[in-house]
């Protein structure tokens, strides 16, 4: 009974020699693999570039955001300047 399966399973083998049939399903086979691959790396591209996006936007808005406190305390300190001024000069008609 043991000799009987092995001839069975030799007759099912494929044979070493490249049939179209198994020829046809290694290139369906690499075709697959490389589809799959390729919209991987589209994908990851994609994540990537969504992520520099962010990156410069978060930049961008930190960069205004300092820019307008800096413009904010520019005015401010003109501001005090100008009434320091006319403070000086009030006090001075006053002392005269």
């Amino acid at each position: 009974m043991h000799g009987s399966s092995l001839r069975a399973w030799k007759t099912i083998r494929v044979p070493n020699e490249r049939s179209p049939a198994r020829t046809g399903l290694l290139m369906v086979t690499f075709l697959l693999a490389a589809v799959t691959l390729t919209a991987c790396g589209q994908k990851n591209e994609a994540a990537s570039e969504n992520s520099k996006n962010k990156v410069k936007e978060a930049l961008e808005e930190a960069v205004s955001r300092e820019f307008k406190l800096y413009e904010g305390m520019k005015r401010s300190v003109l501001e005090a300047e100008k009434k320091a001024a006319g403070n000086k000069e009030a006090a001075q008609r006053a002392a005269e």
